[in-house]
Formats: C-alpha cells, structure tokens, sequence
C-alpha cells in the first residue's frame, strides 16, 4: 500500500482544507457549495473531519464507484 501522508499538513483536517483551496482556486464546488463556505463549516465545527485516515475496503470503494459512475477496473486502480 501507498504511503498516505502526502501532504506537510499537521493534520487530515488541514489537509482537507488544502484541498478545498485548491478546490476554490479552479472553480470546482462541493456538494453544490463553495469550497470557501465548506472550509468555514470545517472551522466552525458544522463539518467534522475524523482525526486519521482510514482506508476504504474493495467493497466499499466498488460501492463508491458504481455509484459515482465509475467502472470496477477503474476502481481498482484508485485503490492501488
């Protein structure tokens, strides 16, 4: 398995936070929102990030998958 810190963020909430910067920086919006109003929620408390990352299981990443779209094949090599 890949080693999951990727990121100098001192924690996942952070690091969810960075994405969403990124998120903002190209337009994107999560859930219909803007990442800017989903960032404040995070700070606020209204969203609660889990402290660790835990690793989805193949069943639940082919559930994700199917439905979101995306073919088993596919899956499977997001999960490597």
């Amino acid at each position: 398995m890949r080693d999951v810190k990727k990121t100098l963020s001192a924690s996942l909430a952070n690091g969810v936070k960075e994405i969403l910067g990124t998120c903002q920086s190209v337009g994107c919006t999560v859930d219909g929102r803007p990442p800017h109003d989903v960032i404040e929620a995070i700070d606020s408390g209204d969203v609660e990030i889990p402290s660790e990352v835990r690793p989805l299981s193949s069943s639940s990443l082919s559930s994700l998958s199917r439905r979101n779209g995306l073919t088993d094949s596919s899956a499977s090599s997001c999960a490597q």
